[in-house]
């Protein structure tokens, strides 16, 4: 009997508890392994771990918390827990040492649901580990709590580099904001919709001092991130990330494209109109990363379609300055050399995309200078795409934040009896 409580406690992997006895019983049809468990250390507080007076048993019956199955039969643990009086939080349910306080789950069988939600979806984790899908929600919810949301501003401490963008969660244009920690790479916020009020929302938690921390603000152009600089950090710097002043260039360049189509299919080329149509992708790349085919397609723009070479030439020389972090200053005299050369080209796109770049100068030369962008965002966005579709979609915004947050809260899960460096070195 001794040698069989002793292996259960060491199957269990709970310290600072005793099982006392085991009972094989039948709950809803199913076999279940019932081991009766006792805390060495009784009438602590779960939130100031302060050892307290006892004032009466929480529930008339004794309560179960699930364990990992073993081969696939439920484990339940089962103890009468009482209720203390601490003189900081009152009357309040004695901590247990094998779950977290208001869960019916021990550390070890929420871990694995943790762990697990970090790589697969909800339906195959509920049916896995026989739980509900909110089941799953609750878990991260109180990780969240408990590891990073330990008072309302404490995540924000130390923020000195963000990024702010929005992504799309649903069809209908709903849409989710993200803050990004540049240093740590991680999510530090997400906010249900997006503009200038969901931003606000943000900047208002945070405290005078945490907002006296921020240095640089990345994102894309919009205006809102603007405002809120402005209003909120103005001692910060706003960084509009090059990504997207290219991604500007290539939207021009097409409307180039199109055009240089139709005219050579009107001269009557009509295999080089349909050679130029199809040529999206090699005017995207750089040259040195081009094909020998795509380089074939550009040697044939440049013969037949001067205009679209030639935008294609200015594209690729911003490109070139917004490359040239070792060199800031003489980047922004190229910058502007290259805006006040656009302003008076032959390409009238180029003429109003250079009053564009023009707006968003000093923002274009920060990320130049600083060395900061919204890259890594932008990638954490098809990480949240992955994630509403391993999730089957979310109809709770809440729920969808809690995921997001969970997923790239940078703190590493680890399975029972594993290290996350062993793991990472097999």
């Amino acid at each position: 009997m001794a040698e069989l409580l002793s292996l259960a406690e060491h199957l269990i992997n709970v310290k600072g508890a005793k099982v006392v006895n085991y009972d094989l019983s039948e709950l809803k049809s199913k076999n279940i392994i019932i081991l009766d468990i006792v805390p060495i250390e009784t009438h602590t507080c779960p939130f100031c771990g302060r050892g307290c007076p006892g004032y009466d048993y929480a529930s008339k019956e004794p309560r179960l918390w699930r364990a990992n199955d073993w081969n696939g039969t439920q484990v339940m643990l089962r103890y009468r827990p009482r209720r203390i009086t601490c003189p900081e939080h009152k009357v309040i349910t004695e901590s247990v040492p094998w779950a977290y306080h208001k869960s019916r789950f021990t550390h070890d069988f929420e871990r694995l649901i943790l762990w697990l939600a970090l790589f697969t979806s909800r339906l195959v984790v509920s049916r896995l580990m026989r739980i509900d899908w909110h089941t799953i929600d609750a878990c991260i919810e109180r990780f969240l709590l408990r590891e990073i949301d330990t008072t309302d501003t404490s995540r924000f401490d130390g923020l000195e580099h963000i990024a702010i963008d929005e992504t799309s969660y649903q069809k209908r244009h709903k849409y989710i904001t993200c803050v990004l920690d540049l240093v740590t790479n991680s999510i530090v916020w997400v906010g249900k919709g997006h503009g200038l009020s969901v931003a606000e929302q943000f900047f208002e938690q945070l405290t005078p001092e945490q907002r006296r921390n921020i240095k640089t603000v990345s994102g894309d152009g919009a205006q809102w991130i603007d405002k809120c600089v402005d209003k909120y950090v103005p001692q910060a710097k706003r960084c509009a990330d090059p990504f997207h002043v290219v991604l500007w260039l290539s939207a021009v360049l097409d409307r180039v494209r199109l055009r240089a189509s139709r005219k050579l299919r009107n001269d009557g080329y009509i295999a080089e109109a349909k050679a130029v149509k199809g040529s999206q992708i090699a005017l995207g790349m750089e040259p040195s990363a081009l094909s020998e085919k795509q380089k074939e397609k550009v040697a044939l723009i440049a013969e037949k379609s001067p205009e679209l070479y030639q935008a294609y030439q200015h594209k690729e020389e911003l490109r070139h300055i917004l490359s040239m972090k070792e060199e800031p200053d003489a980047a922004e005299n190229a910058l502007n050399d290259w805006i006040e050369r656009m302003k008076h080209s032959e390409i009238e796109e180029f003429q109003d995309i250079a009053e564009k770049i023009a707006r968003h100068r000093q923002n274009i030369c920060n990320a130049i200078r600083y060395g900061r962008n919204s890259a890594r965002l932008e990638a954490i966005n098809n990480c949240i795409k992955l994630i509403i579709r391993r999730g089957y979609g979310f109809r709770n915004t809440k729920n969808l934040a809690n995921h997001v947050r969970f997923c790239h809260s940078g703190i590493p899960i680890e399975l029972i009896h594993h290290s996350h460096y062993e793991m990472m070195a097999a």
